[in-house]
């Protein structure tokens, strides 16, 4: 596959998950309507990007000159700031 992107299907699939639902679920304009108003009732938590940029950071100064690594962010949250990451 060269100049191709390689996605993750996971992600793919997660972020298409509700636009398959509508048009699994609905069939007639009232099922489309009572999908959209049920979708802008629901509240979605707020990602924490500052939490995210702060551990990232705070990574960084610790070791300048290394990659910060996905576990290491992970786990800085977990401790420092009590937020968890969930794998897709």
């Amino acid at each position: 596959m060269i100049g191709k992107a390689r996605t993750h299907r996971s992600t793919q699939t997660h972020q298409f998950e509700p636009t398959s639902e509508f048009f699994n679920e609905c069939i007639t304009p009232d099922d489309s309507k009572a999908w959209i108003n049920k979708m802008a009732a629901e509240t979605r938590e707020r990602p924490k990007f500052k939490e995210l940029l702060e551990t990232i950071a705070e990574e960084q100064e610790e070791q300048p000159g290394a990659a910060v690594e996905y576990a290491a962010i992970v786990a800085g949250l977990r401790r420092g700031k009590t937020i968890r990451l969930e794998k897709p």
